[in-house]
Protein backbone atom coordinates (compact mmCIF):
# COMPACT_ATOMS: atom_id res chain seq x y z
CA UNK A 1 0.00 0.00 0.00
CA UNK A 2 0.89 3.86 -0.07
CA UNK A 3 3.60 5.28 2.18
CA UNK A 4 4.11 8.32 3.62
CA UNK A 5 7.58 9.64 3.57
CA UNK A 6 6.87 13.54 5.04
CA UNK A 7 3.65 15.16 5.34
CA UNK A 8 2.27 15.84 1.81
CA UNK A 9 4.55 13.36 0.01
CA UNK A 10 2.96 9.99 -1.10
CA UNK A 11 5.55 7.56 -2.12
CA UNK A 12 4.08 4.53 -4.01
CA UNK A 13 3.85 0.74 -2.25
CA UNK A 14 7.74 -1.43 -3.12
CA UNK A 15 6.80 -3.64 -6.58
CA UNK A 16 6.82 -7.19 -4.89
CA UNK A 17 10.34 -9.13 -5.41
CA UNK A 18 9.88 -12.27 -7.23
CA UNK A 19 11.49 -15.30 -5.74
CA UNK A 20 14.57 -16.70 -7.72
CA UNK A 21 16.27 -20.10 -6.61
CA UNK A 22 19.71 -18.40 -6.57
CA UNK A 23 21.00 -14.83 -6.40
CA UNK A 24 21.70 -13.56 -9.37
CA UNK A 25 21.41 -14.75 -12.68
CA UNK A 26 25.58 -15.30 -12.66
CA UNK A 27 25.31 -17.03 -9.62
CA UNK A 28 28.33 -19.76 -9.81
CA UNK A 29 26.53 -22.05 -7.86
CA UNK A 30 24.42 -23.12 -10.54
CA UNK A 31 27.20 -23.74 -13.47
CA UNK A 32 29.19 -25.58 -10.72
CA UNK A 33 26.28 -28.02 -9.70
CA UNK A 34 25.18 -28.30 -13.03
CA UNK A 35 28.46 -28.90 -15.19
CA UNK A 36 29.49 -31.65 -11.97
CA UNK A 37 25.85 -32.79 -12.50
CA UNK A 38 27.05 -33.48 -16.35
CA UNK A 39 30.18 -34.91 -15.77
CA UNK A 40 28.66 -37.12 -13.88
CA UNK A 41 26.09 -37.90 -16.42
CA UNK A 42 29.29 -39.02 -18.40
CA UNK A 43 30.93 -41.06 -16.10
CA UNK A 44 27.89 -43.10 -15.98
CA UNK A 45 27.67 -43.57 -19.42
CA UNK A 46 31.53 -44.02 -20.10
CA UNK A 47 30.68 -48.26 -20.26
CA UNK A 48 27.75 -47.93 -22.38
CA UNK A 49 29.41 -45.04 -24.55
CA UNK A 50 32.87 -45.58 -24.56
CA UNK A 51 34.86 -42.64 -25.21
CA UNK A 52 35.52 -43.74 -28.63
CA UNK A 53 34.69 -46.96 -30.95
CA UNK A 54 36.39 -47.22 -34.11
CA UNK A 55 33.54 -49.15 -35.64
CA UNK A 56 31.12 -46.46 -35.18
CA UNK A 57 32.93 -43.31 -33.97
CA UNK A 58 29.78 -40.88 -34.79
CA UNK A 59 27.55 -42.89 -32.36
CA UNK A 60 29.99 -42.49 -29.32
CA UNK A 61 30.88 -38.87 -30.07
CA UNK A 62 27.09 -38.45 -30.22
CA UNK A 63 25.81 -40.84 -27.30
CA UNK A 64 28.54 -38.69 -24.80
CA UNK A 65 27.47 -35.17 -25.95
CA UNK A 66 24.12 -36.25 -25.57
CA UNK A 67 24.62 -37.36 -22.14
CA UNK A 68 26.63 -34.67 -20.95
CA UNK A 69 24.14 -32.06 -22.50
CA UNK A 70 21.12 -33.92 -21.22
CA UNK A 71 22.41 -34.08 -17.80
CA UNK A 72 23.08 -30.27 -17.58
CA UNK A 73 19.42 -29.32 -18.95
CA UNK A 74 18.05 -32.08 -16.81
CA UNK A 75 19.71 -31.01 -13.58
CA UNK A 76 19.31 -26.64 -14.34
CA UNK A 77 15.20 -27.37 -14.65
CA UNK A 78 15.20 -30.08 -11.51
CA UNK A 79 16.88 -28.14 -9.34
CA UNK A 80 15.25 -24.64 -10.83
CA UNK A 81 12.24 -26.53 -9.62
CA UNK A 82 13.14 -27.70 -6.68
CA UNK A 83 14.56 -24.07 -5.47
CA UNK A 84 11.49 -22.65 -6.53
CA UNK A 85 9.39 -24.70 -4.03
CA UNK A 86 11.70 -24.22 -1.82
CA UNK A 87 11.97 -20.80 -1.63
CA UNK A 88 8.07 -21.10 -1.15
CA UNK A 89 7.73 -23.00 1.81
CA UNK A 90 11.18 -21.80 3.57
CA UNK A 91 11.18 -18.22 2.82
CA UNK A 92 13.36 -16.08 0.88
CA UNK A 93 17.18 -16.60 1.88
CA UNK A 94 20.14 -16.52 0.23
CA UNK A 95 21.10 -20.33 1.48
CA UNK A 96 17.80 -21.49 0.24
CA UNK A 97 17.99 -21.16 -3.33
CA UNK A 98 21.42 -22.77 -3.78
CA UNK A 99 20.48 -25.39 -1.23
CA UNK A 100 17.25 -26.31 -2.76
CA UNK A 101 19.01 -26.04 -6.67
CA UNK A 102 21.95 -28.30 -5.76
CA UNK A 103 19.35 -30.91 -4.11
CA UNK A 104 17.34 -30.79 -6.96
CA UNK A 105 20.40 -31.70 -9.19
CA UNK A 106 22.09 -34.28 -7.20
CA UNK A 107 18.01 -36.16 -6.82
CA UNK A 108 18.65 -36.06 -10.96
CA UNK A 109 21.95 -37.51 -10.53
CA UNK A 110 20.53 -40.19 -7.97
CA UNK A 111 17.86 -41.51 -10.16
CA UNK A 112 20.04 -41.80 -13.56
CA UNK A 113 22.51 -43.42 -11.95
CA UNK A 114 19.69 -45.61 -10.38
CA UNK A 115 18.31 -46.44 -13.78
CA UNK A 116 21.72 -46.86 -15.47
CA UNK A 117 22.62 -49.23 -13.02
CA UNK A 118 19.41 -51.43 -13.32
CA UNK A 119 19.94 -51.14 -17.24
CA UNK A 120 23.07 -52.77 -16.74
CA UNK A 121 21.82 -55.59 -14.85
CA UNK A 122 19.85 -56.73 -17.40
CA UNK A 123 20.67 -57.61 -21.18
CA UNK A 124 17.63 -57.82 -23.17
CA UNK A 125 16.72 -60.77 -25.94
CA UNK A 126 16.06 -60.36 -28.89
CA UNK A 127 11.97 -59.56 -29.34
CA UNK A 128 12.03 -61.76 -31.87
CA UNK A 129 12.70 -65.01 -30.17
CA UNK A 130 10.21 -63.85 -27.74
CA UNK A 131 12.75 -64.77 -24.44
CA UNK A 132 12.42 -62.69 -21.43
CA UNK A 133 15.02 -60.27 -20.22
CA UNK A 134 17.84 -62.06 -18.32
CA UNK A 135 19.46 -60.19 -15.42
CA UNK A 136 23.27 -59.75 -15.81
CA UNK A 137 26.00 -57.62 -14.90
CA UNK A 138 28.04 -55.57 -17.45
CA UNK A 139 31.75 -56.52 -16.49
CA UNK A 140 35.13 -54.64 -16.22
CA UNK A 141 37.02 -54.21 -19.06
CA UNK A 142 39.70 -56.58 -17.72
CA UNK A 143 36.90 -58.95 -17.89
CA UNK A 144 36.10 -58.20 -21.39
CA UNK A 145 38.98 -59.19 -22.33
CA UNK A 146 39.57 -62.45 -21.02
CA UNK A 147 35.96 -63.77 -21.73
CA UNK A 148 36.76 -62.33 -25.56
CA UNK A 149 39.78 -64.53 -25.73
CA UNK A 150 38.72 -67.37 -24.09
CA UNK A 151 36.04 -67.74 -26.31
CA UNK A 152 38.13 -66.77 -29.37
CA UNK A 153 39.95 -69.74 -28.52
CA UNK A 154 37.41 -71.99 -27.94
CA UNK A 155 36.37 -71.36 -31.61
CA UNK A 156 39.62 -71.88 -33.09
CA UNK A 157 39.91 -74.89 -31.33
CA UNK A 158 36.94 -76.21 -32.49
CA UNK A 159 37.85 -74.99 -35.93
CA UNK A 160 41.24 -77.00 -35.36
CA UNK A 161 38.97 -80.23 -34.38
CA UNK A 162 36.47 -79.42 -37.63
CA UNK A 163 39.56 -79.74 -39.89
CA UNK A 164 41.08 -82.11 -38.84
CA UNK A 165 37.73 -84.16 -38.91
CA UNK A 166 37.32 -83.33 -42.24
CA UNK A 167 40.90 -84.54 -43.51
CA UNK A 168 40.07 -87.73 -41.70
CA UNK A 169 37.10 -88.60 -42.96
CA UNK A 170 38.20 -87.58 -46.23
CA UNK A 171 41.25 -90.09 -45.93
CA UNK A 172 39.13 -92.74 -44.69
CA UNK A 173 36.99 -92.52 -47.50
CA UNK A 174 39.99 -92.64 -50.34
CA UNK A 175 41.37 -95.50 -48.61
CA UNK A 176 44.46 -96.58 -50.66
CA UNK A 177 43.67 -94.37 -53.55
CA UNK A 178 41.20 -93.99 -56.46
CA UNK A 179 43.07 -94.64 -59.30
CA UNK A 180 45.38 -97.56 -58.92
CA UNK A 181 45.06 -99.36 -61.70
CA UNK A 182 43.38 -102.81 -60.50
CA UNK A 183 40.52 -100.49 -59.21
CA UNK A 184 39.14 -98.84 -62.61
CA UNK A 185 38.81 -102.31 -64.93
CA UNK A 186 35.58 -103.38 -64.34
CA UNK A 187 31.96 -101.76 -64.16
CA UNK A 188 31.68 -103.16 -60.51
CA UNK A 189 34.59 -100.91 -59.31
CA UNK A 190 33.77 -97.80 -61.24
CA UNK A 191 30.57 -98.16 -59.92
CA UNK A 192 32.04 -97.48 -56.31
CA UNK A 193 34.40 -94.81 -57.62
CA UNK A 194 31.56 -93.03 -58.23
CA UNK A 195 30.20 -93.77 -54.67
CA UNK A 196 32.82 -92.82 -52.79
CA UNK A 197 32.76 -89.38 -55.28
CA UNK A 198 28.88 -88.96 -53.91
CA UNK A 199 30.60 -89.43 -50.42
CA UNK A 200 32.98 -87.14 -51.05
CA UNK A 201 30.73 -83.92 -52.25
CA UNK A 202 28.57 -84.64 -49.52
CA UNK A 203 31.17 -84.33 -46.88
CA UNK A 204 32.50 -81.33 -48.38
CA UNK A 205 29.22 -79.38 -48.65
CA UNK A 206 28.65 -80.31 -44.71
CA UNK A 207 32.11 -79.15 -44.07
CA UNK A 208 31.36 -76.10 -45.85
CA UNK A 209 27.98 -75.96 -43.84
CA UNK A 210 29.65 -76.44 -40.44
CA UNK A 211 32.09 -73.50 -41.28
CA UNK A 212 29.04 -70.99 -41.44
CA UNK A 213 27.70 -72.84 -38.63
CA UNK A 214 30.68 -72.25 -35.83
CA UNK A 215 31.23 -68.62 -37.06
CA UNK A 216 27.19 -68.26 -36.26
CA UNK A 217 27.65 -69.75 -33.12
CA UNK A 218 30.70 -67.57 -32.10
CA UNK A 219 28.95 -64.11 -33.07
CA UNK A 220 25.99 -65.55 -31.06
CA UNK A 221 27.76 -66.43 -28.16
CA UNK A 222 29.52 -63.06 -28.07
CA UNK A 223 26.28 -60.92 -28.03
CA UNK A 224 25.19 -63.08 -24.81
CA UNK A 225 28.22 -61.93 -23.21
CA UNK A 226 27.70 -59.06 -20.35
CA UNK A 227 29.79 -56.67 -22.23
CA UNK A 228 29.38 -53.15 -23.40
CA UNK A 229 27.61 -53.22 -26.76
CA UNK A 230 30.20 -51.13 -28.66
CA UNK A 231 32.85 -54.08 -27.35
CA UNK A 232 30.45 -56.67 -29.03
CA UNK A 233 30.49 -54.53 -32.45
CA UNK A 234 34.52 -53.83 -32.22
CA UNK A 235 34.70 -58.04 -32.09
CA UNK A 236 32.18 -58.98 -34.84
CA UNK A 237 34.30 -56.24 -37.08
CA UNK A 238 37.59 -57.98 -36.15
CA UNK A 239 36.39 -61.57 -36.88
CA UNK A 240 34.90 -60.57 -40.18
CA UNK A 241 37.88 -58.66 -41.27
CA UNK A 242 39.61 -61.94 -40.62
CA UNK A 243 37.48 -64.09 -41.66
CA UNK A 244 37.16 -62.71 -45.05
CA UNK A 245 40.68 -63.54 -45.68
CA UNK A 246 40.23 -67.55 -43.89
CA UNK A 247 37.11 -67.55 -45.80
CA UNK A 248 38.13 -66.72 -49.20
CA UNK A 249 41.19 -69.19 -48.96
CA UNK A 250 38.94 -71.98 -47.54
CA UNK A 251 36.49 -71.49 -50.53
CA UNK A 252 39.60 -71.77 -53.11
CA UNK A 253 40.66 -75.31 -51.25
CA UNK A 254 36.79 -76.46 -51.52
CA UNK A 255 36.48 -75.23 -54.97
CA UNK A 256 39.33 -77.52 -55.74
CA UNK A 257 38.21 -80.16 -54.46
CA UNK A 258 34.70 -80.18 -56.03
CA UNK A 259 36.74 -79.80 -59.68
CA UNK A 260 39.34 -82.91 -58.76
CA UNK A 261 35.74 -84.89 -57.97
CA UNK A 262 34.48 -83.31 -61.24
CA UNK A 263 37.78 -85.00 -62.62
CA UNK A 264 37.44 -88.18 -61.46
CA UNK A 265 33.97 -88.41 -62.93
CA UNK A 266 35.06 -87.87 -65.70
CA UNK A 267 37.74 -90.14 -65.47
CA UNK A 268 35.30 -93.09 -64.43
CA UNK A 269 33.54 -92.51 -67.34
CA UNK A 270 36.44 -92.57 -69.85
CA UNK A 271 37.20 -96.31 -68.34
CA UNK A 272 33.81 -97.26 -68.55
CA UNK A 273 33.52 -96.27 -72.56
CA UNK A 274 36.79 -98.69 -72.59
CA UNK A 275 36.04 -101.60 -70.48
CA UNK A 276 37.59 -104.67 -72.55
CA UNK A 277 39.88 -101.62 -74.61
CA UNK A 278 42.85 -102.09 -71.98
CA UNK A 279 43.94 -104.22 -69.23
CA UNK A 280 46.08 -104.45 -66.37
CA UNK A 281 49.67 -106.18 -65.93
CA UNK A 282 51.86 -105.28 -62.50
CA UNK A 283 49.60 -102.55 -61.37
CA UNK A 284 49.86 -101.05 -64.74
CA UNK A 285 46.86 -99.97 -67.30
CA UNK A 286 47.74 -101.17 -71.05
CA UNK A 287 45.82 -99.36 -73.56
CA UNK A 288 45.48 -101.70 -76.83
CA UNK A 289 45.30 -97.72 -78.49
CA UNK A 290 47.75 -94.80 -78.38
CA UNK A 291 44.57 -92.37 -78.71
CA UNK A 292 42.75 -94.13 -75.32
CA UNK A 293 46.34 -93.73 -73.34
CA UNK A 294 47.06 -89.84 -74.39
CA UNK A 295 43.36 -89.42 -73.32
CA UNK A 296 44.15 -91.35 -69.83
CA UNK A 297 47.13 -89.25 -69.50
CA UNK A 298 46.00 -86.37 -70.35
CA UNK A 299 42.85 -86.87 -67.36
CA UNK A 300 45.50 -88.25 -65.03
CA UNK A 301 47.33 -85.50 -65.19
CA UNK A 302 44.44 -82.59 -64.65
CA UNK A 303 43.58 -84.51 -61.49
CA UNK A 304 47.23 -84.53 -60.11
CA UNK A 305 47.62 -81.00 -60.93
CA UNK A 306 44.15 -80.23 -59.34
CA UNK A 307 45.54 -82.53 -56.15
CA UNK A 308 48.76 -80.93 -55.93
CA UNK A 309 47.40 -76.99 -55.67
CA UNK A 310 44.13 -78.56 -53.45
CA UNK A 311 47.05 -79.88 -50.84
CA UNK A 312 48.48 -76.32 -51.32
CA UNK A 313 45.45 -74.40 -50.52
CA UNK A 314 44.80 -76.73 -47.38
CA UNK A 315 48.46 -76.27 -45.97
CA UNK A 316 48.13 -72.27 -46.26
CA UNK A 317 44.37 -72.60 -44.21
CA UNK A 318 46.61 -74.55 -41.65
CA UNK A 319 49.22 -71.98 -41.60
CA UNK A 320 46.77 -68.89 -41.15
CA UNK A 321 45.17 -71.25 -38.82
CA UNK A 322 48.26 -71.42 -36.45
CA UNK A 323 48.87 -67.87 -37.61
CA UNK A 324 46.13 -67.00 -35.54
CA UNK A 325 46.54 -69.32 -32.54
CA UNK A 326 49.48 -67.86 -31.88
CA UNK A 327 48.01 -64.32 -32.29
CA UNK A 328 45.61 -64.95 -29.66
CA UNK A 329 48.18 -66.78 -26.86
CA UNK A 330 49.71 -63.45 -27.12
CA UNK A 331 46.85 -61.13 -26.23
Amino acid sequence: MPTKDKPGEVLAAPLPSRDRPYAEDRDVVIWVTCVAAAGIGLWIARDSTPLYDAANPARSIGGLLGAFFGSFVFSFLIGFIVAKIALRLIGRRPWVGRTGFALGACLVMAIVAIGEHRIRGFTSRSSSTGKETTPQRIVSNAETKTLLTNEGRAYLALVTRRNEQYAADTANIIGDGLIRPARLDTAEKLTALRAKLARLRQLTDDFETSGRTASEALLQHVEAMPIAEAEKQSFATSYWQSRRTSLANENEMLSLSRQLFDAFDKLADFMAARLGAFRVEDNTLVFKSAEDLAGYNQIVTRLTDIAKREQESAAHAKKMMQQSADEMDRM
